[in-house]
Order: structure tokens, then sequence, then C-alpha cells
């Protein structure tokens, strides 16, 4: 008998109405008595020769993947306290392990990208005060780059987290060219160029609202995260960088200084002139270094051709090639 199940509030079978009989409202208890029974087995499923069931579980759209995990990992050691000893629970399969290593190569890959650019920030400059500003500058950016991230609303997850390190050098390069040119003319005539060139990596972004619809819904936050980062890195670099300067004033170079790096800026271009004049003699030996370097794409030469024409028939080359291609080492590796 198919019943409406109208007992969800109260939790018991027996509030369900059966029929209305003079007025009077006939319930489940009144004319019958329950008990529960296990169903009988629609499949099996056993593992070592026990009865196994599968529990999927599966979090909603806007859970935290990674909480989620832990707390039904910290509920199922509190629940296996209470088994019996036949009763045990395995896990076969996590999908938070691919996002956990993701995030700590993500993680990683972030802390070195910094460390790399500050320690070339200092080794160019030889100054910790130069290096203050645009270290300074960076927190202040990633600051107030979360903070719009909040205000829109846009999900951390790992394709956010690499457009926040992709950028770390473009909000890096903003704030040098900002505070050299600042340093030296006091003014920031220098804006318009660094707005130029951040509008035309966002103009690059943009082209991502054409690939299709899988591949922007990955990369759309990617877009977005880049977005705001040179958004802010402007702000900063026009507000703050000429402020801190202002108040941490970068030390000129000195006279003595200043014509030792004119005198390696001749000695570089001297260096320089002299590979191009060999490349020019020798463009032979830069396409083979290039070819090379990043490889002929031989895979995608088809396994034989004239397909459709007996082997009699074909010309020397289209044997040689089907002789070289289908057969011997070549196929094989």
């Amino acid at each position: 008998v198919s019943l409406r199940l109208e007992c969800r509030r109260s939790g018991n079978i027996g509030d369900i109405p059966v029929i209305n009989r003079d007025g009077r409202i006939v319930y489940l208890r009144d004319i019958a008595e329950w008990r529960y029974i296990e169903s009988r087995p629609s499949s099996y499923f056993r593992m070592n020769g026990l009865n196994t069931i599968m529990l999927s579980i599966e979090t909603s759209g806007n859970a935290n993947l990674l909480k989620t995990v832990s707390a039904v990992k910290d509920r199922m050691e509190d629940l296996q306290a209470f088994f019996p000893k036949e009763i045990t629970a395995t896990l076969e399969y996590d999908s938070s392990e691919y996002i956990s290593a993701e995030l700590d190569k993500i993680y990683f890959r972030t802390s070195l990208c910094l460390l790399i650019l500050l320690v070339f920030v200092y080794a160019v400059s030889r100054s910790w005060r130069y290096l203050f500003v645009i270290a300074s500058t960076l927190i202040v950016d990633i600051l107030i780059s979360i903070m719009f991230y909040n205000i829109f609303n846009l999900p951390v997850h790992i394709y956010t987290l690499a457009g926040i390190t992709v950028s770390l050098g473009i909000i890096i390069d903003t704030s040098i060219v900002m505070a050299d040119h600042y340093a030296y003319y006091r003014n920031r005539s220098v804006f318009p160029a660094l707005l130029g060139a951040t509008a035309t990596t966002m103009g690059a972004l943009c082209l991502i609202i054409l690939l299709p619809e899988e591949e922007r819904a990955n990369l759309e936050d990617f877009a977005k995260v880049i977005m705001i980062n040179l958004s802010v890195a402007l702000l900063t670099a026009y507000l703050f960088v000429p402020s801190l300067i202002d108040r941490f004033p970068v030390r000129k170079a000195s006279a003595e200084g200043a014509f030792r790096k004119k005198k390696q800026i001749v000695g570089w271009n001297r260096s320089y002139a002299a590979y191009i004049g060999w490349g020019q003699r020798h463009r032979w030996a830069l396409v083979l270094f290039f070819v090379a370097a990043f490889g002929i794409p031989l895979f995608l030469l088809p396994d034989e051709v004239a397909g459709n024409i007996p082997p009699e028939k074909q010309n020397i080359f289209q044997k040689a090639y089907n002789a070289v291609m289908s057969r011997g080492p070549y196929a094989e590796h």
C-alpha cells in the first residue's frame, strides 16, 4: 500500500492518516501495528567475502571541501570508537587529497616567487630602504585585493590562487617603475604609461570570454583575480608609493656610482652588439638551437599515407614513408 509520508514533523509513522470516516480521521496507529525489519537486499557487494556498504558523501555547492572532509573524518573517528569488532570503516577515495596537494604546490610556488622577486629587487638596488618600499607596497596591494575579493564574492580556489601568483610579478613591476620615476623626478608623469601597459594585459585577459563554456567557467575567476590585483597595483602606485618615498627617501646614486653604472651599461652594450653580429653571421646555429630546444612535433605525422592504394601501386616515397612510420624503432619510440 502506497501512502503519502505525512509524518515528517513528528517522526512517528502512526501519524499517517488512512481514511476519513463520518468526520473522524482514522490514523495508521488506530488500525495497525508495525515494526522495522531489514529489507531484502536487491544486490550484494562484498570485499574479502564480507558484506560492504559504500557510503558516498558529497558537499553542497557553497561548502568548503577541505573543512567538510576534515569534519567527516573527525566524525567517523568518533563513531568507530563505538563500532562492534566485526564492523570496520575504510576510506576508499578522498577527493580533497588532490586539492590539498595542488594548494601546497601553489603555496610553495607563491613563496618562492616572492622570495626571488624580492632578492632580485635588492640585488639590483643594493638598498634595504628601497626593498622596504617595494615589500610594503606589495603587502598593501595584497591586503586591498583581498578586501575586493570579499566585496565581489570571489571564491578562493586553485585557479584564483594561481591568478594571485601570476600577477605578483606585474604588481612588483608597477611599483618599481613608479618608485624609480618618483625618486628621480618627483612627479607621477609615468602613470599614463603604467596605465596603458596594464590595460593591454587586462585586454588580453578579456579574451577568456570567447572560450568554450567549460574552459571559461574555470578561467573566469582566474582572470577576475588578476584584473583586481592589477587595478589595485595602479592605485597604490599612484597614491601609496609616492607617499612612502616622501616618508622614507630613497638615496640617489653618487657621482662615482653613476659613472660605474654607465660604464657597465657600455660594456653590456658592446657584448650585446657582438652577440647580434655573430647571430647574423650564424643564423643556422640559432635556428638549429631553437628547433632542438622546442622539438619537432613528429608525433603529429600520420601513421601512413596512401592507405587506399595497394602497396604494389604506391610510389617509392609512399612506400618508404609507410615503412619508416609503421615499423621499426620509429613506430615503437
